[in-house]
């Protein structure tokens, strides 16, 4: 069997070569990788911030006006999907999460309190285990 590191060819034996072209068809069909993430600047006040896993697995949070009291919702997420979800400290005034989506299970037991200090990163990571539940996990806070 022989396939070409970019998968534009596919050769081999009569018995290897079917299941070569279906996994070259099964890559040809997945979502492109989209290597940079999605950025969300939510605006003065409670804000919702709503995450679309369906093509990106990296939201940043910045740019936000002081003192925003943010609330997230998400769609698109896949069971057993990674996502991360970094949020940066700007303005004058320290934001707040208002709300996560949906039931989160943090590593712990409890949701983090963001750091209040301005222009430091806090970021959370998630996998969805179930409909409407996920793992939370805290990758690193004040940074």
């Amino acid at each position: 069997l022989a396939i070409d590191s970019d998968l534009s060819s596919v050769s081999g034996s009569h018995d290897t070569l079917p299941s070569a072209k279906a996994t070259k068809t099964a890559l040809d069909t997945k979502a492109p990788y989209q290597p940079t993430g999605v950025t969300y600047t939510p605006a003065t006040g409670a804000q919702n911030v709503a995450l679309d896993v369906t093509s990106n697995n990296m939201h940043v949070v910045s740019g936000h006006a002081s003192g925003t009291a943010i609330t997230f919702t998400i769609t698109g997420a896949a069971n057993n999907q990674p996502f991360v979800v970094s949020i940066l400290q700007g303005g004058t005034t320290v934001s707040t999460i208002a709300g996560w989506f949906a039931t989160i299970r943090w590593a712990g037991g409890a949701a983090p309190t963001l750091t209040a200090t301005l222009n430091k990163r806090d970021t959370f990571g998630f996998i969805r285990t179930g409909a409407d539940t996920y793992d939370g996990f805290v990758i690193g806070q004040n940074c």
